[in-house]
């Protein structure tokens, strides 16, 4: 369903309605599935750019489920299995990270490691404190730099994940300093998660 929000006489984003819940929400918000022509048969549109037939739902299990019991995957192909829809979706958020870190690399927006993430956090430039799940090393004084200054924090991955993503063999903490970059990996970051916990 198509639609545009409007604040104060100007158009804003596109609406769309979730094909699961059937909340009206900003495209920006949704996640198209697009009828694919070879296996695995959908394919997750992350930038909405594919053509053809698709729907949008929200990244959430409760959505995707929903979009099940109500036949409306069905309708899309019919041996469509919601678990490999999120997987697919985890899947997809994951290698968006990886291209915005990439990204932020080749634009040298990114600090990498403990000591350069603590002199940019000292002259206030971090947006995005991005730590791997399982790096231990000055955490929690890094941690407590970030604190109190407009900089988000968010853990993801694991040290080898994450060095894989910028070319080295492990990377425990990054700083993104680009805004832009940094909101979109919060919120692929936040849908990941999602995904991965809702019920």
């Amino acid at each position: 369903m198509l639609g545009v929000t409007r604040t104060k006489g100007r158009e804003t984003s596109p609406v769309r309605m979730c094909a699961g819940c059937r909340r009206r929400a900003p495209r920006t918000d949704l996640v198209r599935l697009v009828l694919g022509d070879r296996p695995p048969w959908v394919a997750v549109d992350l930038k909405r750019t594919l053509p053809g037939r698709g729907l949008s739902l929200h990244p959430r299990r409760s959505c995707i489920r929903a979009a099940e019991r109500r036949g409306v995957l069905r309708r899309l192909r019919g041996d469509i299995d919601p678990e490999s829809i999120e997987r697919e979706m985890r899947r997809r958020f994951e290698e968006r990270v990886v291209g915005l870190l990439s990204s932020a690399q080749r634009s040298r927006t990114i600090e990498i490691g403990a000591e350069a993430v603590k002199r940019s956090l000292r002259s206030g430039k971090g947006r995005l404190l991005l730590v791997s799940e399982d790096w231990r090393g000055f955490r929690d004084d890094v941690v407590a730099r970030s604190t109190g200054q407009a900089c988000a924090r968010a853990s993801w991955g694991t040290k080898a994940s994450l060095g894989r993503a910028l070319g080295r063999s492990e990377v425990g903490v990054v700083l993104l300093l680009d805004e832009g970059i940094a909101q979109e990996v919060t919120r692929c970051l936040t849908c990941i998660k999602t995904l991965s916990e809702d019920r």
